[in-house]
């Protein structure tokens, strides 16, 4: 929802500048499909998303038994049910998720002026959040590969930088992904052994 607001915010943003009509086009076309798409899952959230997936693979699996994952499916449904009525949380959680969109804005400011382009401040904020919201819309496609970069390069024009500098916009940000993700996982997964290791202690002794 936070995203939705966001992205609204850059569009008006970019309505602003000098672009091409079919700039417009394809770039409010991305997003209003971005914007259906959370609608759709927020809905489907609270007719018990979880529970109807593993139902429906259930049927069409012809071997193995779901009753254990249907029941964590249904308690991961209450569970979200739960979460969308502490509306004072909710709402304390969406202002600082909104905080934390705008200071990417900074990230794209700064990268774009080592690059050599400095832009103004609500020009990057487009870019973020546009940019964004068209990554959002590609969740189906792992880490939103291309579409990105495709997105990055279309929208460098309207702030009248080249599409090359719009496509290495989209590497560094793809480097600090790497640099923050990469360390996380191996975390894990090193807490994920110890768990296994302890486990694996525990059965032998009983």
């Amino acid at each position: 929802m936070t995203q939705i607001i966001f992205a609204i915010i850059g569009l008006l943003i970019l309505f602003q500048n000098d672009s091409g009509e079919r700039t417009y086009i394809t770039i409010g076309l991305g997003v209003l499909i971005f914007i259906i798409l959370v609608a759709v899952f927020l809905a489907l959230q609270h007719l018990g998303l979880f529970h109807r997936i593993i139902a429906i693979i259930e049927k069409i699996s012809p071997f193995g038994n779901w009753g254990p994952a249907l029941n964590h499916a249904k308690e991961l449904d209450n569970t979200v049910r739960q979460t969308y009525q502490r509306r004072p949380d909710l709402l304390w959680s969406a202002v600082w998720r909104m905080i934390g969109w705008l200071l990417g804005t900074g990230e794209v400011w700064l990268a774009l002026h080592f690059l050599g382009h400095d832009i103004t401040i609500p020009q990057a904020l487009m870019l973020e959040s546009v940019g964004q919201a068209i990554r959002a819309g590609a969740f189906l496609i792992p880490g939103a590969m291309g579409v990105q970069e495709g997105a990055y390069m279309l929208l460098a024009a309207s702030v009248g930088i080249t599409p090359e500098t719009g496509l290495a916009l989209s590497l560094i940000k793809r480097f600090r992904e790497l640099s923050l993700g990469l360390p996380a996982i191996l975390v894990w997964q090193i807490m994920e052994h110890k768990n296994l290791s302890r486990n694996n202690k525990n059965s032998t002794k009983q």
